[in-house]
């Protein structure tokens, strides 16, 4: 019996608006990805990794709890500035 009360139209949700993902079909004309070959993926895919960042130990230095601290607080600052570059 509460089923079949009207909704007040504040309360109603468009539903038409944004098509369910099942209704959402991918085909091989719309979908670039799938024009990649194997190679050239795996090529994307290691363009898009990060550099290797070296920590610049300098082996003139002692090596001390200090400047191990330093050293990866150094390297832990380049590798967020690349994290937020990518």
């Amino acid at each position: 019996e509460g089923r079949n009360e009207a909704v007040p139209s504040g309360d109603m949700r468009a539903t038409n608006l944004w098509p369910s993902p099942i209704m959402i079909k991918h085909t091989k004309k719309n979908s670039p990805v799938l024009s990649l070959t194997a190679d050239q993926m795996i090529s994307a895919l290691l363009e898009a990794e990060p550099p290797i960042i070296y920590s610049e130990y300098d082996p003139t230095r002692p090596f001390s709890e200090a400047s191990m601290m330093g050293l990866l607080t150094g390297l832990a600052d380049r590798e967020l500035v690349h994290m937020i570059n990518w």
